[in-house]
């Protein structure tokens, strides 16, 4: 469960490094759809070739194709559409924690869905790590969130579908491993995008944004998805595995600061640090007092 959890933290610090390849499409004239759209086909035509390859297409069962579509559609593919499109409007440390109103939304479904317990250990750690994020993104400024209503919904909304990841996938780890769990919901998710964006709507004409087109696949969604569905696959809770992935924002965060200038102030650091420490409480091997089940 160790590893899983190690594989976890480095799927979400690949996640909160992808918005560096956002920002540079979109000073390059791309909207947030098109990125998006980038992040999707880009992914899936690595996928695509990796199944192709390891012959994994031959072991899904008709009867399953539904449950990817829609995991593919409404969770991949429509955190990856409003993720995007937030960015395009807030800064990263804001949006990261908009996304990261996800483990509330787990670990509530979790214990209706699936059962899995809700402990003291996972509320405390949920309350740190959201106090933490909630510094980060400066909501004691009243006036940032102010400034861009809309990009702050499309914020929530990348979360709740960011909630359906963890889900979909542990429902699909039950029957698939975490390869087909990754490749086929990815593949499915660009459905949404051959409607809103298709293939023939983007410009890839430089070698610049070709190396970004690939990057944003790789980094936003091959390797993470991967290793976060192998982490689940190796007997980490829903609940657990959204609460450590709290280290995307804080990486989020200070990437927005050493690439794009966005200033952290103290209460920012203070944040970081209460993540970091929330995220070190689920790490450590519980006590029995600190795992007692709540409901």
């Amino acid at each position: 469960m160790n590893k899983g959890k190690g594989l976890i933290i480095l799927a979400a610090f690949f996640w909160g490094v992808s918005p560096i390849f956002y920002r540079t499409m979109f000073y390059r004239g791309f909207d947030g759809i098109s990125v998006a759209a980038m992040r999707a086909y880009s992914a899936s035509l690595i996928f695509i070739f990796y199944g192709l390859w390891k012959g994994l297409f031959f072991r899904i069962d008709l009867k399953d194709i539904l449950f990817f579509g829609i995991y593919g559609i409404l969770s991949i593919g429509g955190m990856s559409l409003f993720y995007s499109l937030a960015i395009s409007k807030l800064p990263l440390a804001m949006v990261s924690m908009l996304l990261y109103t996800a483990p509330a939304f787990v670990i509530i479904l979790s214990k209706a869905i699936y059962n899995d317990p809700i402990t003291k250990l996972k509320v405390i750690s949920l309350v740190f790590t959201f106090v933490g994020c909630a510094l980060v993104v400066k909501v004691y400024s009243l006036t940032d969130f102010a400034v861009n209503l809309v990009g702050i919904l499309l914020g929530l909304m990348s979360g709740i579908c960011y909630s359906g990841f963890t889900l979909f996938g542990k429902k699909g780890l039950k029957k698939y491993s975490p390869e087909i769990n990754t490749l086929l919901p990815t593949i499915f998710s660009c459905l949404l995008f051959l409607m809103l964006r298709p293939p023939s709507k983007l410009l890839l004409d430089s070698v610049e944004i070709v190396a970004v087109f690939w990057c944003i696949g790789i980094f936003g969604s091959v390797l993470p998805f991967f290793l976060y569905l192998k982490g689940l696959n190796m007997g980490v809770d829903g609940g657990q595995a959204s609460i450590i992935a709290y280290i995307e924002p804080v990486t989020a965060t200070m990437i927005g600061s050493l690439f794009f200038h966005e200033n952290l102030e103290l209460l920012q650091l203070l944040g970081i640090f209460i993540v970091i420490l929330s995220t070190y409480f689920v790490l450590k091997d519980s006590s029995s007092q600190m795992d007692k089940v709540l409901v």
